[in-house]
């Protein structure tokens, strides 16, 4: 083990694309298929939604900003 040091595992992105970018990807596809459920509520009101994709943004700003979008 090397102390003071980060040890992610491996991951394979697809060709050309950064752990940022896949990571960033993986995301807003989560977050889409989540809302296409919240939309179907009675009660979703689509005002919500920019919370949503804010919050995300957010998010990762915060885990690429860190370095630590490999181990998302």
């Amino acid at each position: 083990l090397s102390f003071g040091h980060y040890q992610f595992p491996a991951f394979r992105t697809p060709p050309g694309e950064t752990l940022e970018d896949h990571l960033r990807r993986q995301a807003q596809e989560g977050l889409d298929r989540r809302l296409a459920e919240l939309r179907a509520a009675p009660d979703w009101l689509v005002e919500r939604e920019p919370t949503y994709r804010d919050r995300l943004e957010r998010e990762l700003a915060i885990i690429v900003e860190m370095g630590f979008a490999g181990y998302f």
